[in-house]
Protein backbone atom coordinates (compact mmCIF):
# COMPACT_ATOMS: atom_id res chain seq x y z
CA UNK A 1 0.00 0.00 0.00
CA UNK A 2 2.87 2.42 0.74
CA UNK A 3 5.37 1.29 -1.69
CA UNK A 4 7.72 0.78 1.06
CA UNK A 5 10.38 -2.02 2.66
CA UNK A 6 9.36 -3.85 5.66
CA UNK A 7 12.79 -2.42 6.58
CA UNK A 8 12.04 0.97 6.31
CA UNK A 9 9.12 0.59 8.18
CA UNK A 10 11.25 -0.40 10.82
CA UNK A 11 13.96 2.54 10.47
CA UNK A 12 10.88 5.07 10.86
CA UNK A 13 9.67 2.75 14.29
CA UNK A 14 13.33 3.21 15.24
CA UNK A 15 13.58 6.92 15.02
CA UNK A 16 10.34 7.52 16.15
CA UNK A 17 11.84 5.83 20.36
CA UNK A 18 14.78 8.04 19.27
CA UNK A 19 12.94 11.37 18.33
CA UNK A 20 12.06 13.69 20.56
CA UNK A 21 10.32 15.85 18.14
CA UNK A 22 7.71 12.88 18.21
CA UNK A 23 6.38 10.10 15.77
CA UNK A 24 7.78 9.72 12.25
CA UNK A 25 6.48 6.54 11.02
CA UNK A 26 2.67 5.52 11.16
CA UNK A 27 1.09 4.71 14.56
CA UNK A 28 1.38 0.96 14.87
CA UNK A 29 -0.04 -1.64 17.09
CA UNK A 30 2.52 -4.24 18.81
CA UNK A 31 0.96 -7.74 19.06
CA UNK A 32 3.29 -9.87 21.12
CA UNK A 33 6.32 -9.76 19.01
CA UNK A 34 4.15 -8.71 15.37
CA UNK A 35 3.93 -5.20 14.96
CA UNK A 36 0.81 -4.67 12.41
CA UNK A 37 -0.62 -1.21 11.04
CA UNK A 38 -4.17 -0.46 11.23
CA UNK A 39 -5.52 0.54 7.50
CA UNK A 40 -6.63 4.21 9.03
CA UNK A 41 -3.16 5.02 10.83
CA UNK A 42 -1.49 4.35 7.44
CA UNK A 43 -4.17 6.68 5.69
CA UNK A 44 -3.64 9.37 8.14
CA UNK A 45 -0.02 8.96 8.04
CA UNK A 46 0.44 9.65 4.48
CA UNK A 47 -2.28 12.80 4.85
CA UNK A 48 -0.14 14.29 7.14
CA UNK A 49 3.10 13.68 4.98
CA UNK A 50 1.71 15.92 2.24
CA UNK A 51 4.05 18.66 1.34
CA UNK A 52 2.56 21.24 -0.22
CA UNK A 53 5.13 23.49 -2.60
CA UNK A 54 5.46 27.16 -1.73
CA UNK A 55 4.53 29.70 -4.70
CA UNK A 56 7.50 30.97 -6.07
CA UNK A 57 7.57 34.28 -7.08
CA UNK A 58 8.35 35.14 -10.53
CA UNK A 59 11.51 34.23 -12.39
CA UNK A 60 14.13 36.84 -12.50
CA UNK A 61 15.03 38.06 -16.32
CA UNK A 62 18.46 37.12 -16.73
CA UNK A 63 20.87 39.55 -18.83
CA UNK A 64 21.25 43.31 -18.69
CA UNK A 65 18.03 45.64 -17.96
CA UNK A 66 16.84 47.04 -20.90
CA UNK A 67 17.48 51.01 -21.32
CA UNK A 68 13.72 52.38 -21.06
CA UNK A 69 13.05 56.13 -22.11
CA UNK A 70 12.26 58.75 -19.18
CA UNK A 71 8.46 58.89 -18.53
CA UNK A 72 8.70 62.68 -19.02
CA UNK A 73 9.82 62.78 -22.44
CA UNK A 74 8.43 64.51 -25.12
CA UNK A 75 7.91 63.12 -28.59
CA UNK A 76 9.24 65.62 -31.34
Amino acid sequence: MLGVSPSMLIKLRAACRHNANGRQGPAYVKLGKSVRYRITDLEAWVENSIVRPATSPARPTRGRPRKTEPSDAVAA
